[in-house]
């Protein structure tokens, strides 16, 4: 986990390189906007548009009509947002957490406190 994510410790207590940079991985900015942590959302989108295709292998007519279906769909949907944002305790707590950041003294104590929430 270190080499990939942080980079390996060296030697002389530096860390090396690691193999992703943190600008690919990082959610800090994510978390702090409200916005997904994951692609999980994206993942359910693709499920259930490949269920309503019904078929493996659509014609391009099948296709295109459930494009045009789905595109209906989803722009009445973002015509008519939701009166209200519901966000659960866990991610209202991660999000207080992470907008206190520049309040702790150390990353160590602001990890902690992120470990008071079950990230994954």
């Amino acid at each position: 986990m270190d080499h990939t994510w942080i980079g390996k410790r060296l030697k002389d207590g530096r860390r090396g390189n690691s193999l992703y940079d943190y600008q690919l991985w990082n959610c800090y900015d994510f978390t702090l906007n409200g916005l997904p942590r994951t692609n999980n959302g994206l993942e359910a989108f693709n499920n259930a548009f490949k269920i309503s295709v019904e078929i493996s292998h659509p014609t391009l007519s099948r296709f295109m009509n459930r494009l045009v279906d789905e595109h209906a769909k989803t722009t009445f949907e973002l015509s008519h947002p939701p009166h209200q944002s519901n966000i659960s305790d866990t991610e209202a707590y991660l999000i207080g957490i992470v907008k206190q950041y520049e309040n702790f003294s150390s990353f160590n104590e602001y990890f902690n406190a992120l470990l008071g929430v079950d990230i994954f």
